[in-house]
C-alpha cells in the first residue's frame, strides 16, 4: 500500500473510497468513505514527513478522535490556508508536545504567526455567500450513508464539530444531494436547516 499512487486509489483503510479530492499537484489526496475521511500521501512525499510522525502506509486519518490530518497540513503548509495551518499546529501541540517539538524543530517552515490586522479597504459590494453554507457552523468529520439503519433514505448522517473546537461533536441528517453537491472536501452543517440525528451510532 505504501507504494500505491494517488491515481490508483480505490480503497482506503476505512473502506471503499466514495470521493477523492487532489490537494496540490504532488499526489496528496483527501479521501472520504461512508464512515471516515483522511489524507493519502504517496511514498515519495511521505518520506518528507518527520519520522516521529510518519505513518508507513501514507494514510493519515481525519475524524473526531483522529488528528493525523494535522501532520499532513504541518508538513506541507503551502497546500493549506493560514487558518487551517494554525489549527493543525495547535492540534498537534496539544496531542503530544514532545513529538511536536521534535518534528517541527527540523522544519524549514516555522509555525505561522498570528494573522496581521487587515488594512482598510475601499468600499465594495459585500460578497454573497452560498445560502446553504454557514462558515462558522460545524464541519462534517464522519459520514454515514442511508445503508445505516437509522439514516433515512435520501439522507446522509454526519458527525460534525466546529473548526475551533473539534471535541464539540454534534450529529445531523443532511440531504444526500446537498452533501454530494458540495465543492471541495469540507461540508459545513447549518443547524437551522439540518435536523439533529438523534439515534446516531456511538463512536
Amino acid at each position: 500500500m505504501a507504494q500505491m499512487t494517488a491515481q490508483a486509489l480505490t480503497w482506503s483503510p476505512w473502506g471503499s473510497i466514495q470521493a477523492l479530492d487532489p490537494v496540490g499537484d504532488g499526489g496528496i489526496v483527501h479521501v472520504r468513505t461512508a464512515v471516515h475521511s483522511g489524507y493519502f500521501v504517496p511514498a515519495e512525499l511521505n518520506g518528507q514527513i518527520h519520522e516521529a510522525w510518519r505513518i508507513r502506509t501514507g494514510w493519515y486519518g481525519q475524524g473526531a478522535r483522529d488528528n493525523q490530518w494535522a501532520i499532513v497540513v504541518i508538513t506541507f503548509p503551502s497546500l493549506f490556508t493560514r487558518q487551517v495551518l494554525a489549527h493543525a499546529h495547535a492540534v498537534q501541540r496539544n496531542a503530544s508536545a514532545e513529538s511536536y517539538a521534535l518534528a517541527t524543530s527540523a522544519q524549514t517552515t516555522p509555525a505561522p504567526p498570528p494573522p496581521e490586522p487587515a488594512a482598510p479597504a475601499l468600499k465594495a459590494k459585500p460578497r454573497r455567500r452560498h445560502p446553504q453554507f454557514h462558515p462558522q457552523g460545524p464541519v462534517a468529520t464522519s459520514v454515514w450513508a442511508d445503508w445505516h439503519e437509522s439514516v433515512p433514505e435520501g439522507f446522509v448522517g454526519v458527525c460534525a464539530a466546529p473548526d475551533n473546537d473539534p471535541s464539540a461533536l454534534a450529529w445531523f441528517l443532511v440531504p444526500a444531494a446537498e452533501y454530494n453537491g458540495r465543492t471541495g472536501f469540507r461540508f459545513v452543517v447549518d443547524p437551522e436547516r439540518h435536523p439533529v440525528w438523534t439515534d446516531h451510532p456511538t463512536k
